[in-house]
C-alpha cells in the first residue's frame, strides 16, 4: 500500500504519518530525511546534493527523484510506504509514477487527484481556515488539473 501525504507546512502530514506507519507498519519516506542521510552517507547523489544546500539553494528536482528512486527500491518499501513531501512539483509527480510503474506499482491518475481534494476536505474540517485553507484548495486545483487533464473543483462544503 502507497501513500502520498501532500499539504502545506503545518498541515499534519507528519501526524498522520505517525498513525499510519502505527496502523499499516509500513516506513515513513520523508524527502527532507532522505537527503540528510544521502549527505551524510556521502552518496553520489548526497554529495551533489550537499552542494545545492550547502549554497542555499533548492535540491533540483533531478537529484531528488534520483534519491527516492533510490530509497523506494530498497527492501523495507517493497509492501509499500507512505511518502511525505515527495512529490512537491509535476516533474517529481511524473518520475513517481514512473519509479511506481518500474516496480509493478499502479498509482492512477484519478486517485492521485482523489486523494489530494480529499486531503482538502480533512483540512477544512480540522480547523484550517483563512489564508492556508486558501492557498491549499489552489494548489489541490492546480494538482487535480495536472493529473487529470481538467479542471476539478475540491468538494468540501
Amino acid at each position: 500500500m502507497d501513500f502520498i501525504l501532500l499539504g502545506p507546512p503545518g498541515a499534519g502530514k507528519g501526524t498522520q504519518a505517525k498513525l499510519m506507519i502505527d496502523k499499516w507498519k509500513i516506513p515513513q519516506i520523508s524527502t527532507g530525511d532522505i537527503l540528510r542521510t544521502a549527505v551524510r552517507e556521502g552518496t553520489t547523489l548526497g554529495i551533489e546534493a550537499k552542494g545545492f544546500m550547502d549554497a542555499g539553494d533548492l535540491v533540483p528536482d533531478r537529484v531528488v527523484i534520483g534519491i527516492i528512486a533510490e530509497r523506494l527500491k530498497e527492501e523495507h518499501a517493497v509492501n509499500g510506504d507512505i511518502l511525505d513531501g515527495f512529490p512537491r512539483t509535476i516533474p517529481q509527480a511524473e518520475a513517481l509514477q514512473e519509479i511506481l510503474d518500474d516496480t509493478d506499482t499502479y498509482m492512477t491518475r484519478r486517485g492521485a487527484a482523489d486523494a489530494t481534494i480529499a486531503l482538502v476536505a480533512k483540512a477544512k474540517s480540522a480547523g484550517l481556515e483563512g489564508e492556508a485553507l486558501r492557498r491549499l484548495r489552489s494548489e489541490a486545483r492546480e494538482v487535480a488539473r495536472q493529473v487529470m487533464g481538467r479542471e476539478a473543483e475540491p468538494e468540501i462544503d
